[in-house]
């Protein structure tokens, strides 16, 4: 579940995560599809995203060949999108943190090891599989997109005249991920 998976020493091994949301998460059924995070500042949002995020990645790869269980090629790439404003700040709000989960989980260097070697992208070596940061729709088309990350529903911020246009992008944005993802994968 997902509580060992964050905290036992044989996957990800972190003792430091809120009671909180493990209750939360508790409530959380394995067929949810998309989870929402919302909170005040500080309350571990962007770090429980990405745990999660990473969570379910792990439970692609343990159910078996991604490629047989989404019915596409054995050499078609699959991916995974951190969405921010730009790599900076999803590397200081939560991608770094997702790269460290993958390159130190026991269970990931065990069974599903990053590329070390490559500092663009989280790829796990042998499996057709990326996680890519992203700025703007354009970074996802073509592609075969898994899962994403919209971190920070205001990562859009500055993009026409005020909060309510910057909310339909971000909402749109979301619309035509989650459209990728049925034409793709249902």
């Amino acid at each position: 579940d997902f509580r060992t998976f964050v905290s036992s020493e044989d996957y990800c091994n972190n003792p430091d995560i809120f009671e909180w949301w493990f209750n939360e998460f508790s409530k959380v059924e394995d067929t949810t599809t998309e989870l929402v995070l919302d909170g005040s500042i500080g309350s571990g949002k962007s770090t429980l995203g990405v745990y999660y995020f990473a969570y379910r990645v792990y439970l692609l790869f343990a159910e078996g060949d991604p490629h047989h269980r989404l019915s596409i090629p054995e050499n078609s790439d699959i991916y995974g999108i951190y969405f921010s404003v730009n790599l900076t700040t999803a590397k200081e709000s939560g991608y770094n943190l997702l790269y460290s989960i993958f390159q130190d989980c026991t269970w990931f260097k065990k069974n599903c090891p990053i590329d070390k070697n490559i500092s663009s992208e989280i790829h796990f070596v042998g499996k057709h599989f990326s996680i890519k940061f992203a700025s703007d729709f354009a970074h996802q088309l073509s592609l075969n997109v898994w899962g994403f990350i919209l971190d920070e529903a205001n990562f859009r911020k500055g993009v026409g005249k005020g909060m309510s246009e910057e909310y339909a992008e971000v909402t749109e944005l979301y619309q035509q991920l989650l459209d990728r993802q049925m034409s793709r994968f249902s």
